[in-house]
């Protein structure tokens, strides 16, 4: 195997710190709740893309892809929380509790995809370049 790439390794550390972040911001903008089991789920997009930064530590593309998501649902996920909590607050801002966090997953899905098929590509192009 080749030399570890580090640039990968550092961008999924980076990652993890953005979403421990992101999860602690969403976690005080929704403020303390009774019902302290309904803030696993606006934290799980958060723990996710960290997991995920985890498992994919070696991979270039990907890393960068998580980057990216980490970033982009840090800023959906504040953005949504403070507006539904403090801006405009509405009995029905607790319906933001259900839907962001699934529009945070379809970002990371989507993101982690286009950063998968990259690495797949450079993959096919090293094999090739190193067969022929």
């Amino acid at each position: 195997m080749g030399e570890p790439d580090y640039v990968a390794r550092f961008l999924s550390a980076f990652t993890v710190g953005i979403s421990v972040f992101g999860a602690a911001a969403a976690m005080v903008i929704i403020g303390p709740t009774p019902l302290s089991p309904l803030l696993l789920w606006p934290v799980a997009p958060y723990v996710g893309a960290a997991a995920l930064a985890l498992l994919c530590r070696k991979r270039r593309f990907t890393s960068v892809g998580l980057l990216a998501a980490s970033i982009w649902i840090g800023l959906l996920g504040s953005y949504a929380y403070f507006d539904l909590f403090h801006a405009h607050l509405d009995p029905q801002s607790g319906v933001g509790l259900v839907f962001v966090p699934m529009y945070q997953f379809a970002i990371i899905g989507v993101l982690l995809l286009i950063g998968t098929g990259v690495d797949a590509v450079a993959d096919l192009k090293k094999k090739r370049g190193n067969s022929g």
